[in-house]
């Protein structure tokens, strides 16, 4: 039922977004605009990047000697590069036209959201006791990516759906390549 709700939420919200909220948020952003939290929210967004939070996550499998999340972990962040290279390149959304930091690519999907949420159900599953900590910083970090105007909020949400729905379809595969392994 969880999922069910995650999902049929995530839709709705991407849908009303593209609708209403896209431009509903980007006006908000301008509005609460600081200097200081720009400089802040830019750092926050260059921890969030695809390379940094695979280098991050990585060295926390590794230094907990968690082998087989280290593989599923390159395994998701591989397939999360592909699909959202794909998409931005088939979709082709222009950034918003307020946007405060340079990037070169489309905007849809959000890069960010893809990979943080395509990293979170590995992490909640292997550091229970510390899946606040992941939490906290991915809803940070995306807000830092419509702090910044990088991204319209649909890109956000839909990078969310995505990078949660490649998660759980490598962390599945895994789970029945080990369980067949163990079967033979």
């Amino acid at each position: 039922m969880g999922k069910f709700l995650f999902y049929t939420g995530g839709i709705l919200l991407f849908i009303f977004g593209l609708l209403f909220l896209d431009k509903l948020i980007l006006g908000w952003m301008e509005a609460i605009e600081v200097p200081q939290i720009v400089t802040l929210m830019k750092v926050i967004s260059f921890i969030g990047k695809g390379y940094s939070l695979f280098i991050i996550t990585t060295l926390l499998y590794f230094l907990a000697k968690k082998r087989r999340a280290l593989y599923t972990n390159a395994g998701i962040f591989a397939i999360v590069t592909v699909i959202v290279y794909l998409l931005k390149l088939i979709v082709n959304r222009g950034r918003p036209d307020s946007i405060l930091i340079t990037e070169t690519d489309a905007s849809f999907p959000s890069g960010h959201a893809t990979y943080m949420f395509g990293a979170l159900p590995l992490l909640d599953l292997e550091f229970v006791r510390d899946s606040w900590i992941f939490v906290t910083f991915a809803v940070l970090d995306l807000f830092s990516r419509l702090y910044l105007r990088a991204h319209y909020f649909s890109d956000v949400v839909f990078g969310i759906l995505l990078g949660y729905t490649i998660a759980l379809v490598a962390m599945h595969i895994e789970r029945t390549i080990i369980t067949t392994k163990i079967q033979m």
